[in-house]
């Protein structure tokens, strides 16, 4: 929880793997493999290395689906 808060990784856990959350926080391996995966990469190598580039990217998406899940929570509680 010191590099993504609870929403933020509950959101890529139902983005990634569309599975129920687990009871504790998943490891931050997890999350960079999850995070380089939203920034399009594929371990074709068989390298489990993901980039700076892809890394930064999927980084870049996620805070736009963190930033669109905060909004549309906020107009829920308007409405």
């Amino acid at each position: 929880e010191k590099i993504l808060t609870p929403t933020e990784w509950k959101l890529l856990r139902v983005k990634l793997e569309g599975k129920q959350l687990p009871a504790q926080t998943p490891t931050l391996k997890w999350a960079c493999l999850k995070l380089a995966k939203l920034g399009r990469w594929h371990d074709s190598k068989r390298t489990s290395s993901p980039g700076w580039v892809v890394m930064w990217d999927g980084w870049f998406r996620h805070q736009d689906m963190a930033e669109g899940y905060l909004v549309m929570k906020s107009l829920d509680q308007e409405i």
